[in-house]
């Protein structure tokens, strides 16, 4: 991996995680409970991650015009949001978010207006401010640190990706799906977690009647040999 790429590899992992932290924490609070946000088990969220990158990419050559990277800026995250939400719901035939309950000014309940001029918002602090310090924080570790760290986030990310997938899909046949009410992005994660569980548990009782049949097989066949060293002696 070039220098370049390692770089941006961080710095999606970086905004993933940031994306993170503001989502659970407004959530929380609006919940008045801990609400684990997000469609993987590990603490990011990609679309972030994807998000900051499309923006920052996007903006390079821009840096010097703020209403430009303001308008990008919204532009980008909105298509990302929009995009991700119908992608995942024919992926999984399930509605993530809904901002047709909450908002007045939603587009299909996939994205919204307040969400809209968030993102601009939140866009352009991060070009403006926000990135150069994660420039410097990432130059900061050595070459050889930075390409050990990307590469092993990047197989994290990729099993979680594939674990997360299949607990959903499992959940979906286990659970009835059309009960959700309320946060839909928590509740499929809390029907994933269960469906997780009840593979473990289904896991360890096969393992145990297997383990049962197992010595009732050595149990008869010590019990034939006795007969048969029986006869022999005969």
């Amino acid at each position: 991996m070039t220098e370049e790429i390692v770089k941006w590899i961080l710095v999606f992992f970086i905004y993933s995680f940031l994306g993170y932290l503001i989502e659970i924490s407004l959530c929380s609070l609006a919940e008045k409970k801990l609400v684990n946000r997000g469609f993987l088990f590990g603490p990011i969220l990609p679309i972030y991650g994807f998000g900051m990158l499309a923006v920052l990419l996007s903006t390079q050559a821009i840096k010097d015009n703020l209403s430009l990277t303001f308008l990008i800026s919204t532009l980008v995250c909105s298509t990302l949001e929009y995009s991700t939400s119908f992608f995942m719901e024919k992926l999984f035939h399930i509605k993530w978010w809904d901002y047709s309950k909450t908002d007045k000014y939603n587009l299909n309940g996939r994205i919204c207006l307040r969400n809209c001029l968030a993102f601009g918002i939140s866009g352009s602090l991060i070009v403006y401010q926000v990135q150069p310090l994660v420039g410097s924080f990432i130059s900061l570790i050595p070459g050889i640190y930075q390409i050990s760290v990307a590469s092993a986030l990047l197989v994290l990310f990729l099993v979680d990706t594939v674990a997360s997938t299949y607990a959903v899909l499992k959940a979906k046949k286990m659970f009835d799906f059309n009960k959700i009410v309320g946060d839909q992005t928590n509740e499929i994660k809390r029907f994933a977690r269960r469906a997780i569980k009840e593979l473990f548990r289904r896991k360890k009782k096969f393992e145990k009647n297997l383990e049962r049949k197992r010595k009732k097989l050595q149990k008869k066949l010590e019990k034939e040999k006795r007969k048969l060293e029986r006869k022999l002696k005969k």
